[in-house]
C-alpha cells in the first residue's frame, strides 16, 4: 500500500502514539494530514509544519465524547482535503474513578469516530474506501488488575472492530478495519497513575509487574503502528510491544472456524 497523494486524520495526534504515528505517515508519503485532539499542541503541530512544508497539516479541536463535534471536524476535514483515505483513532485516558469518562473517551469515541469516517469514506457513499486503524492495548487482549474500567473498554474496541473487519463490511464499504495493541510505551499518558487504579492499594503490586515488562518510546511504537496499517489485512490485529511487532490470531471459541 502506497501512502503517495494520501489524506489522513489522526484522532488523538497531538502527543505520544499518535504524534509518532503523524510524523511516520508524513514520511511514507502522506500528501494532506489532519490532527483531531481536545488538547493543542502548539509545538507539535508546529513541528509537522516545519519538517514537511509541502504537505497540508491542519489541526481541529475535537471532543469525542460529542458526536456533533466528531462530525463537523471529520466533515470539515474531508471537504478541505477533498478526500479521505486514512484514519487512526489514538484517543484514550486512564482513570478509574473516572468510570462514565473513561468509557465515553476509550470505547464511545472511538465508536463514534469509526462510524463518521465510515460515512465519508465508504464507497457505497461515493468514497473511496481506505484504511481505519483502532488503537487497542495489550489490555485488551490480557487485562491488568488494577485497572478493569480501561480493561473493558480496550477489550470493547477490540470486539467492535473485529467485527467490522469482516468481509461483508468489506464488500460494501471497501474499507480495511485493523487493530494495533501497544505494550508499555513511554509517553504522559502513563504517568501520575496513583489516584486513577481501581483501588490505591494496587500501586505497589501494578509496578511490580510493570517492571517486569519491556518497554517501548513513542517512536518506535508509532513507525511499527504505521508498518501494521501498511501490511496488516483487514480484521488483524497487532502487537506491539517492546519494540517489535507481531499479529495475533485469536481461536474461537463459539464460532466455527
Amino acid at each position: 500500500m502506497s501512502f503517495r497523494g494520501k489524506a489522513a486524520i489522526i484522532v488523538g495526534g497531538t502527543g505520544g502514539i499518535g504524534a509518532e504515528t503523524a510524523r511516520h505517515l508524513l514520511l511514507e508519503g502522506v500528501e494532506k494530514l489532519a490532527v483531531l485532539d481536545i488538547l493543542y499542541s502548539h509545538e507539535g503541530i508546529e513541528f509537522l509544519q516545519n519538517a514537511f512544508p509541502k504537505r497540508t497539516i491542519i489541526f481541529r479541536k475535537t471532543d469525542v465524547t460529542s458526536r456533533l463535534e466528531v462530525e463537523r471536524s471529520f466533515k470539515e476535514v474531508s471537504l478541505k482535503f477533498g478526500r479521505l483515505d486514512i484514519v487512526v483513532n489514538s484517543v484514550g485516558i486512564i482513570d478509574e474513578q473516572d468510570i462514565d469518562g473513561t468509557i465515553a473517551v476509550n470505547l464511545v469515541g472511538v465508536i463514534y469516530c469509526t462510524q463518521t469516517a465510515v460515512d465519508l469514506m465508504s464507497r457505497e457513499k461515493g468514497g473511496n474506501g481506505g484504511t481505519i486503524v483502532n488503537v487497542s492495548s495489550v489490555c485488551g487482549l490480557d487485562s491488568i488488575f488494577a485497572q478493569p474500567i480501561y480493561n473493558a473498554t480496550k477489550h470493547g474496541i477490540i470486539g467492535f472492530t473485529r467485527s467490522l473487519g469482516n468481509q461483508f463490511y468489506y464488500d460494501i464499504y471497501g474499507i480495511k478495519f485493523i487493530i494495533v495493541c501497544p505494550g508499555i510505551t513511554t509517553t504522559p499518558f502513563i504517568e501520575n497513575l496513583d489516584d486513577k487504579l481501581y483501588r490505591p492499594d494496587a500501586k505497589e503490586p501494578t509496578e511490580n509487574l510493570l517492571a517486569k515488562l519491556p518497554v517501548q518510546s513513542a517512536e518506535v511504537c508509532g513507525k511499527l503502528l504505521v508498518d501494521a496499517l501498511q501490511k496488516g489485512d483487514n480484521g488483524s490485529i497487532w502487537i506491539i510491544d517492546g519494540g517489535q511487532s507481531r499479529q495475533v490470531i485469536l481461536r474461537n471459541h463459539w464460532l466455527p472456524n
